[in-house]
């Protein structure tokens, strides 16, 4: 699981909890709590935090060497080889 998407996850949960917190407050005609308010930005906050973190962690991670450009699959036999060993 790559760096940061733990938090990512748990940023955009806080984040739907607060945005259905302030839509049944607005469907019950009341102003939305500050609770509410608070976990939409925390959870907007985190999600972000999660985005950087995974993007820096990407960042520094050693990049794999280039593979060559044929490679045969294995359990295939290459034409080259199958024409000369076949029989006459």
């Amino acid at each position: 699981m790559p760096k940061g998407l733990k938090k990512q996850i748990f940023g955009a949960m806080l984040l739907a909890l607060g945005l259905v917190g302030v839509v049944l407050s607005g469907t019950w005609n009341s102003q939305p709590d500050l609770f509410d308010i608070v976990l939409i930005a925390g959870g907007i906050g985190l999600w972000l935090y999660g985005a950087f973190e995974k993007r820096r962690h990407r960042d520094r991670s050693p990049k794999a060497p280039p593979t060559s450009a044929v490679q045969p699959s294995p359990g295939k036999i290459p034409a080259a080889i199958s024409k000369k060993n076949a029989p006459p």
